[in-house]
């Protein structure tokens, strides 16, 4: 043992061999750029869920979508790199990410009991294959035609809006179903 701490080291590598990991820290407009980046965060999270609970689950979904669209477009056309490239797209993905959990929220109340496990496991799984997709899709649009991805990905969030506009069924201060043939007040095509 001590024959093998000799030529090992007290590691079990070569003493030769020992490399020491360089840290290097970020510089001020890198930190800058992440603070703007998940500074919307803080905001934008608490108030698409708090307009969930006052207005209602379709408006805080419309609303929450509609502004992802609009910081997109915008991001579109700004220079990257730039801080208001970062603080314009930090918007625009916090507010999906916001609007995701609304989404959570009205899918669990939509459901009838009986499905409403099931209805969260669809959710998450198409949640899951399209993170997926995106992480591939992503990586490549965003190298090749970055200001174009970032248009149509604004775009294709605008069209989400409007079809999630066009849903008649608000599940606010509604009883929750707990068969397939319940129906609710709000199924009633609101104007």
């Amino acid at each position: 043992s001590s024959g093998i701490n000799a030529e090992y080291g007290s590691h079990g590598i070569h003493d030769d061999q020992e490399e020491h990991a360089d840290c290097v820290l970020m510089s001020k407009s890198s930190y800058r750029r992440l603070i703007l980046t998940f500074l919307p965060d803080l905001l934008i999270h608490p108030a698409i869920l708090v307009l969930s609970q006052l207005r209602g689950r379709i408006f805080s979904l419309t609303t929450g979508l509609g502004v992802s669209a609009v910081f997109m477009l915008i991001t579109s056309q700004v220079t990257g790199g730039s801080l208001l490239f970062s603080f314009t797209i930090g918007i625009a993905l916090n507010t999906i990410a916001a609007t995701r959990s609304v989404l959570v929220l009205f899918t669990s109340e939509f459901f009838p009991t009986t499905l409403r496990g099931v209805s969260i496991g669809i959710l998450w799984t198409a949640d899951n294959v399209g993170g997926f997709v995106a992480a591939f899709l992503v990586e490549y649009l965003v190298r090749e035609v970055p200001r174009l991805f970032i248009f149509a990905a604004g775009c294709a969030t605008m069209i989400s809006c409007l079809v999630a506009k066009s849903l008649k069924c608000e599940t606010l201060n509604q009883p929750l179903a707990e068969s397939i043939g319940f129906r609710r007040k709000s199924e009633v095509f609101i104007a």
